[in-house]
């Protein structure tokens, strides 16, 4: 795991949490390292800088969805920094339109 810096104590776990007990299913992303680019692999070269399932944890992305506290725990406990996905679709009762 690579070094985090300090977020406000579990701050995004609440929240990933809080969106559980909505009832939508969420999974972990990728997040920003301190210098903008993406904090996965490839870095500043990834074309989808933050915006991508943490595979480390969900390695089959949108799939590894779940309302689980135990699970999202688990996840944010090693990536407290991770973003927040949100299944949309069936899943989750939510529906996206990116214009």
């Amino acid at each position: 795991m690579m070094s985090q810096p300090d977020v406000p104590a579990n701050a995004l776990l609440s929240t990933a949490i809080k969106y559980a007990k909505y009832g939508w299913s969420i999974f972990p992303l990728w997040f920003p390292s301190p210098d903008g680019s993406c904090s996965c692999t490839k870095g500043i070269l990834c074309e989808r800088n933050s915006k991508h399932p943490l595979a480390r944890l969900a390695p089959n992305g949108l799939l590894d969805a779940t309302r689980d506290d135990a699970i999202i725990s688990g996840w944010w406990a090693q990536y407290p920094l991770a973003n927040i996905a949100i299944r949309c679709g069936e899943e989750s009762g939510l529906v996206v339109l990116d214009i």
